[in-house]
């Protein structure tokens, strides 16, 4: 059964929720903007994009499906651009809830077209990005545009394509909380022979596993406040954080909730690490010699950071 979503009300919301903004070009190097005709931008340009619902296979199935019903249009993912998330930074991504926002790059499938109006968008048109100066657009999507323009031109757009936890695509999964997709911040710690910190876990649901430390963003915090305050919580030590590696949120990758698994690269100041209630064994471990006993949301991604030290 399909889980209908419900916008969380700020003030009753504990947890960050994640959105799926897409920055769609033609083949004209020209950006897809649209008129919405809902909601708190009512008449403003925006981009294509939108909630993830629990129901949806992961963030990236959450993009297309928005595009499809927002403009009739089908897409490919290109890039995935960038994650923002910061509760003081203005203007806001969304002023009913904190949005965490997924950034990706698309490009319109072959022979398909957009068909507007909808239930939710008045219009549309294809516009050059260096134009949008002068569009009033609504929430914060302008300085998206202008993050994917820095991107880009300095060659750091990253891959959409990705491992995949593919087990629940497609069926029905009932989590133990079914409400929105909640945002996890989890570190990759790499030492100088390229081993990876995993941390075990003592707690459920993962006790007796080895994962990345991280954990649930809160709304009153960014992403990297997150992150700095889950590695301190988990391993007893600092870290600083470096660049973003990649998202993962494929239904069933945690039994409790809906999640996004947001990667970003750290480097820890210390290896004194303290032992506690979340995490009671530290190690470093070879990329090609894992442990068997790994927390299953994470085997892809150690997957796809051995292919990344591989081609590097």
């Amino acid at each position: 059964m399909a889980h209908p979503f419900t916008i969380p009300v700020i003030g009753e919301q504990k947890y960050a929720v994640i959105c799926a903004d897409i920055i769609i070009e033609n083949d004209k190097g020209e950006i897809l903007i649209e008129k919405t005709g809902v909601g708190p931008m009512t008449d403003k340009w925006i981009l294509s994009g939108g909630c993830v619902h629990v129901d949806d296979d992961n963030i990236q199935a959450a993009a297309l499906r928005s595009v499809k019903e927002e403009v009739g249009l089908d897409i490919e993912l290109t890039h995935l651009v960038d994650v923002f998330g910061n509760p003081e930074a203005k203007p806001v991504a969304d002023t009913r809830f904190y949005a965490v926002q997924v950034l990706y790059t698309a490009r319109p499938k072959v022979g398909s077209k957009c068909s507007v109006p909808t239930e939710t968008i008045k219009e549309y048109k294809w516009i050059k990005p260096e134009s949008l100066i002068w569009v009033k657009m609504g929430f914060n999507h302008k300085k998206l545009v202008k993050r994917y323009l820095e991107k880009k031109r300095r060659g750091e757009l990253m891959p959409a394509d990705r491992s995949f936890f593919s087990d629940h695509f497609g069926k029905d999964y009932s989590y133990e909380s079914n409400d929105y997709m909640h945002t996890i911040v989890m570190g990759i710690a790499l030492n100088e022979d390229n081993e990876v910190l995993l941390a075990h876990r003592a707690q459920n649901p993962f006790k007796g596993h080895w994962d990345f430390p991280g954990g649930h963003m809160y709304v009153h915090e960014s992403i990297e406040e997150c992150l700095k305050r889950e590695v301190m919580e988990e391993l007893g030590v600092e870290c600083e954080m470096g660049n973003l590696f990649q998202v993962y949120s494929d239904k069933g990758m945690s039994p409790r909730f809906s999640r996004a698994m947001v990667l970003y690269f750290i480097k820890i100041k210390s290896e004194d690490f303290v032992k506690n209630i979340e995490m009671d064994d530290f190690k470093y471990f070879p990329l090609y010699k894992l442990p068997d006993n790994l927390a299953y949301h994470v085997e892809g991604a150690l997957s796809d950071i051995k292919k990344y030290i591989d081609k590097k």
